[in-house]
């Protein structure tokens, strides 16, 4: 995918020479560097290539081009988050609070019209409700419908459900203890994963000390706003390596230490090498090999991965 961004590139650098254009504009907005919206059902594998064809339409290895997409990072927020009991409780609190009753009131008309279209599309005896705690179901309903006829009715409707449902699921976490969505689909990378270590090391307990997943610099800014949510009380990664010197985060499960702790480090490719001539932020209490710092993580009620706030 980076030889078809740096192919697409070049092509438009000859084009350019032809022509008289300055600039490329969407049908709806005109994107910049700063933020690139990207829609796949296949959520991995189109977020990651999006990553690689941007780099290589920018032709640097040093720069990190931010992808964002809604439905993508909506659906990673839920699964990221899903899993822990600490969630469960904040979105208790967000469904009794006075915005959550105001919205309910606000969009009473919509969610009908809505309900009525998604009955329709389904065209079958499954309970659908219009229950505001439940409003991504009506629309991954009308979102994903190839009813004909109720594709002619929905249009404005969808979009201001899908205005709705960004509220609504957004909401959910938006408190000081919750994480940004990238962070949502990073955890639930990195939970996946250990869960797999778990399972394996329960079979093998003596098979390996280090478990470890390596998370490439294409992540980037997924992998910012996951490392400084993570409070520990020893330090943050409040100064973090330039995508230039960072080779890559890695997170480890340590089954030398009782109650298996989990640590996360960046390997980086020079110790001198900083963006500004800043230092990564040095832990107190740990490092791993050379040229990395490591992080330990605490585990929720037995689950992992669940509370990093």
């Amino acid at each position: 995918m980076r030889r078809a961004g740096q192919y697409v590139r070049n092509t438009y650098l000859v084009y350019l020479v032809d022509n008289a254009v300055t600039h490329i504009k969407s049908a709806t907005s005109a994107h910049s560097r700063d933020q690139v919206s990207v829609q796949s059902i296949d959520t991995d594998v189109g977020h990651e290539s999006a990553h690689h064809l941007i780099s290589g339409m920018y032709n640097s290895n040093d720069l990190f081009v931010p992808v964002t997409s809604p439905a993508i990072d909506t659906d990673f927020l839920l699964l990221g988050h899903s899993d822990c009991p600490h969630f469960d409780q904040e979105i208790s609190v967000f469904h009794a609070s006075a915005a959550f009753a105001t919205k309910i009131t606000e969009s009473e008309v919509l969610r009908t019209k809505a309900l009525a279209l998604a009955t329709t599309a389904i065209n079958s005896t499954e309970t659908i409700s219009e229950d505001l705690s439940d409003i991504y179901r009506l629309y991954d309903i009308l979102s994903t419908t190839d009813n004909q006829d109720v594709l002619s009715q929905v249009n404005d409707t969808l979009v201001q459900l899908e205005r709705l449902t960004t509220w609504v699921e957004f909401a959910k976490f938006s408190s000081k203890k919750a994480i940004t969505t990238a962070t949502g689909r990073m955890l639930d990378s990195v939970l996946n994963h250990f869960r797999d270590i778990q399972a394996h090391v329960e079979v093998n307990p003596n098979s390996h000390l280090y478990q470890k997943m390596k998370v490439y610099s294409a992540d980037y800014t997924v992998l910012v706003p996951l490392l400084t949510h993570i409070d520990t009380g020893v330090g943050s990664f409040d100064i973090l390596p330039s995508p230039a010197s960072l080779v890559a985060f890695e997170y480890y499960r340590n089954n030398t230490v009782q109650g298996a702790t989990y640590q996360v480090r960046a390997v980086l490719r020079e110790s001198d090498q900083r963006e500004n001539g800043t230092a990564t932020h040095v832990f107190p209490n740990a490092t791993v090999g050379d040229n990395a710092h490591a992080l330990p993580i605490p585990t929720c009620q037995g689950q992992q991965f669940c509370d990093w706030a």
